[in-house]
This record gives C-alpha cells, structure tokens and sequence, in this order.
C-alpha cells in the first residue's frame, strides 16, 4: 500500500477517517486522557486504517497523531500507541531505532525486524530510517554491533538476496557448489569462516536454500539448522536459525516461537517483543492467523491467553484488540 500511494496508483479516502481523528482527539482533551476511547479507536484498525487515519489527523489538526499521542500517554501502553499511530514502514523504523537506543542493544529484538526481509521490504525500511533519524541504518548497525552477529545483520539489511532464477543461476550444480562451500565453511574448516557461511544464507533465495538444505542432509547427514547450532552461539545462532526457519518453509513456527520467548513468565515478560510482534504481523493477517494457530499446536496456549497472563491494564487491552482486529468477523466465518 506504501508503495502504491507513493507512485500514485493508489489515492486513499483519508477523509472517511475525520470521525475516528476527531474521536481520538476528544480522548486527549480534558482533564485526563481517556485511555479507553483511545485503545479501541486506534486498536481496533487495520493495518492500512491506521496508515489512513494517521494521514488524515495530520491534516486536519497540523500536527503528528505520534507526536499527540507521546504528549498524553507514557509508558509501555504509550510506546505500543505511538507505533500503532506510524505507517508500517516507519513503526518499524521507529522499533529498529529503539532496538539501539539506551544503554545497549536489544539484539533479540533486531532479529525478527531485519532477517529474512525481502530486498523491497529492505530498501524500504532503509529509506524510511533515514528520513526519520538522518542516519544510515547499515552504518548506525555497524557502529552499535559487532562479531558475527554484526557480519550477519549488516549483511542482511544490505538486500542481496538473489531473484530466484533455476535456469541460469540456481541450478542443480549451483545446489551442490554452494551445500559443498557451506560445509567447508562450517564443519570442514578449523573454525567457521563467517564471510561464505552467511552469505550463502542470506544470499540464496528461499527456493534455492530448500534445495541447498535437501542435499546437505543427504550429503553430510544433518541439517543447515543443526550445522548453524554447531557452527555459532550466542545471537549469531538465534539469527542463523530465525532466517532458516523463515526460508526454509517453516515461518509460522519461527515467529510462533519468537512470541513465546518474550513470555517468560514470572512477571519478566518482555512487552517490546510482544509489542513489536503483534503491531508488525497485523499488517499480514492471514499469517498472523497461521502463526496464532501454529502457537496453540505446538505450545497449547493460545497468545491472546500469553498477553492477558502477561501483562495487564491499557496495553493488555491494547495488544488483544490488535490481534482481535485481525481475525476474521462473524459473517467472514459465516461466509
């Protein structure tokens, strides 16, 4: 939608949102900001009536909803809000940013936001992080990281995944050259030789990788997953595996893993992974339904009961809305 309203294929009825802005607004005026009104206008949305209502309240009261929002609310809740009130490149510019912002790097949460991206989905998060912070990504990424887990992630929000092409490129022969150059760069070497073991990852598209993966199994009897276990520790391994598991076919338990790492219960659950998690898969409804579902099989817990154990008050009201709004209505079941 990003893309279609910047080229002009696409021109939005932004003012079928002067209710909702206005309802919004109502909320933040007063004597005291009326949390309530605010988590169901803006929770309930999709990902493009957010992206729409957004637009509009700029127009119609010459500020940023961000920035209306950050004068009235604080706090988790506050964060999740203000995200929800960006379009969904720049909330995810805005977690990248926040993600090294502070006293350290939240590496588990740069993770699931920069691998395994398309090369659009790159280009655009890139462009957008630098309109909003007038800073390059890859050189702010460098400078915070560093190791293999820098070599990694640097490497994957440089968007050099190839177009699948089993004619020219990805051949069989291509298959075996690069399982062979994987394994010499892992296991076959006195070390792992980090420049050739990632770029092959990163590099092959999915279709390639399933294959490469098939012949490593047959040829050295485990695995890429298990030889990246083997190979790496630490964050490097955890992105390592995050990007197999996205390419190789199994998203939907990836990202149904990444949500329940951020419940560790005992009251230490990790609300920005939460957020960064529900607020990014509501833009892709049909896969946060799958991943919802794949949640339940593998964990018998369902996420909406993970956020209402988890957390509590505005935000535990908030996430669930945002899932809730991504679900299918009655009459779609019905239909």
């Amino acid at each position: 939608m990003v893309w279609d309203v910047e080229d002009g294929s696409l021109d939005p009825d932004y003012a079928s949102f002067e209710g909702a802005c206005e309802e919004i607004k109502e909320a933040m005026e007063g004597w005291g900001t009326d949390e309530s009104t605010m988590t169901e206008v803006l929770g309930s949305k999709t990902a493009e009536e957010r992206f729409m209502l957004s637009k509009q309240y700029a127009e119609m009261y010459d500020t940023s909803l961000y920035d209306a929002i950050d004068d009235e609310t604080g706090g988790k809740y506050g964060r999740a809000m203000k995200i929800l009130s960006l379009s969904p490149v720049e909330a995810e510019a805005r977690m990248v940013h926040n993600s090294m912002k502070g006293y350290g790097v939240s590496e588990e949460h740069l993770i699931p936001l920069l691998v395994g991206r398309s090369n659009p989905d790159l280009m655009l998060l890139k462009r957008s992080y630098f309109e909003m912070y007038d800073r390059d990504l890859v050189m702010d990424l460098t400078d915070e990281l560093d190791g293999e887990f820098e070599t990694l992630i640097v490497m994957c929000v440089q968007g050099i995944e190839d177009n699948y092409d089993p004619e020219e490129t990805h051949t069989e022969d291509r298959v075996m050259e690069d399982c062979d150059a994987f394994y010499e760069a892992g296991q076959g070497s006195w070390g792992t030789d980090e420049g050739p073991f990632f770029k092959i990852l990163v590099q092959s598209p999915a279709e390639h990788l399933q294959a490469v993966n098939a012949a490593y199994v047959e040829k050295y009897g485990y695995n890429m997953k298990k030889a990246g276990e083997k190979e790496l520790g630490g964050h490097a391994e955890e992105a390592v595996l995050f990007l197999l598991g996205i390419k190789l076919g199994d998203e939907e338990e990836t990202l149904a893993a990444g949500i329940k790492l951020t419940c560790k219960g005992f009251g230490s659950a990790d609300a920005t992974g939460m957020m960064n998690y529900v607020i990014r898969l509501s833009c892709y409804p049909e896969l946060l339904r799958g991943v919802l579902e794949k949640h339940e099989e593998l964990y018998e817990k369902t996420v909406e009961y993970r956020i209402e154990d988890e957390f509590s008050g505005d935000l535990q009201a908030l996430l669930l809305l945002v899932v809730a709004s991504a679900l299918p209505s009655n009459e779609e079941e019905e239909e």
